[in-house]
């Protein structure tokens, strides 16, 4: 692999559940496993010509089948009305470009704003939101396979490629990932996956 020129890049790997650390070729690097697939190489520091060079932000980058038109899903997530029943438990209003809405989470007796990007319907929904502490931007993209299936693919970025970053870019990916099994499961069977799924 060619490491002249690098951005923050994502792998996919099926059926493993573990973490890995690798340095074969680079000075040092580490990806981590969640569920049945590999998100993400996080921090990579390789060397070029006798010069170390080091990839300096990260991002988070998720992705799921749902069997569902892509119109529907679109409008599960701009809705608040459909959102809480697999993601916030309130929101302020419907999203649309430039609008500031608050979202609130009572199983985390969390509160967020977000500001509302880019919206193409039934294709792309955008916000800036501080969900991970550090204010982010997250891209939700639809793509439309047939009638009734579609690839959800959620991007977050981006933090510094360093510890804490990467602690941040990890808690995201978590986050995102259960954001689209409870999505899928609210969508495809009508179960809420948020009921009862945290216990203090």
């Amino acid at each position: 692999m060619a490491l002249a020129a690098m951005d923050t890049f994502w792998i996919i790997k099926e059926n493993s559940h573990q973490g890995t650390s690798c340095n074969s070729g680079f000075n040092w690097c580490n990806y981590f496993f969640y569920n049945d697939y590999t998100f993400l190489i996080l921090i990579i520091k390789y060397q070029v010509k006798g010069a170390y060079m080091t990839v300096d932000k990260i991002s988070a980058k998720v992705q799921m089948g749902i069997l569902k038109p892509a119109s529907e899903i679109f409008e599960a997530i701009v809705d608040p009305k459909k959102m809480n029943k697999f993601f916030i438990t309130t929101g302020s209003g419907r999203m649309e470009s430039g609008k500031t809405l608050t979202w609130t989470w009572d199983d985390f007796e969390a509160e967020h704003q977000i500001k509302v990007g880019k919206i193409e319907k039934d294709k792309t929904v955008s916000f800036e939101w501080n969900g991970s502490g550090v204010e982010c931007v997250v891209v939700i993209t639809l793509e439309s396979k047939d009638k009734s299936s579609t690839l959800v693919k959620i991007t977050e970025s981006d933090w510094p490629a360093d510890y804490k970053g990467a602690t941040q870019c990890m808690g995201q990916v978590e986050g995102w990932t259960h954001f689209l099994c409870c999505m899928k499961a609210y969508m495809e069977y009508g179960i809420n996956l948020r009921v009862g799924s945290v216990i203090k």
